[in-house]
């Protein structure tokens, strides 16, 4: 079967980007769901290791490109203001992650892409 193929979503270790009202909400919901959350980046090192250490997690990422480096994390949460998804989902899916975004990618006009 093809969904046997696939990696169940708890398989699929999680980063969340974005450490202010909605990142921990991505955390506790992936918790709920099961799925290994390997830590989390703020807008600084300091906002990082505050919400790591509050959400128990194991990593307080310093850096996207930390994020993006880790060999654990196959997906991305970006829970981020929406003019930062295109650029940061473009990376991560170059550096071989799954995205996801907690809100739009990237809207259409005038037959032409925008960034966010």
């Amino acid at each position: 079967m093809a969904s046997e193929r696939r990696p169940r979503l708890h398989k699929v270790p999680a980063a969340v980007v974005g450490a202010g009202f909605i990142g921990p909400v991505h955390v506790e919901g992936l918790r709920r769901a099961g799925v290994h959350v390997t830590g989390i980046l703020g807008v600084d090192a300091a906002e990082s290791q505050r919400a790591a250490q509050a959400l128990g997690l194991p990593k307080a990422y310093a850096s996207f490109d930390e994020v993006l480096r880790d060999g654990e994390v196959q997906s991305v949460h970006l829970a981020v203001p929406n003019r930062l998804h295109f650029e940061m989902a473009k990376a991560a899916m170059a550096a071989g992650k799954h995205v996801l975004c907690k809100a739009i990618l990237r809207s259409h006009r005038k037959g032409g892409w925008v960034r966010g």
